[in-house]
């Protein structure tokens, strides 16, 4: 299951990254910043998880999911 969810502007730019809880992660040229971003958002995730196992394992699949948003947004912008 694709659970891809880019926003785009006007001329067909991505300017952010959805989260499947609706969350929306901007993208920016800082990668620092986005990957701070994307950390602090799966750990709000982890905190639905009873034990430390859930909540590591939920906290790693939400990052992997949205950086996997971030590299095909990038992909979706590639200039020739």
């Amino acid at each position: 299951m694709d659970h891809t969810k880019i926003s785009y502007d006007k001329e067909k730019t991505p300017t952010c990254i959805i989260c499947e809880c609706g969350i929306k992660i901007k993208l920016s040229s800082d990668a620092k910043q986005m990957g701070n971003d994307i950390e602090a958002h799966a750990k709000e995730h982890a905190k639905t998880k009873s034990d430390k196992a859930s909540a590591n394992a939920e906290a790693s699949r939400i990052e992997d999911l949205l950086t996997e948003q971030v590299f095909k947004a990038i992909k979706s912008n590639k200039q020739p």
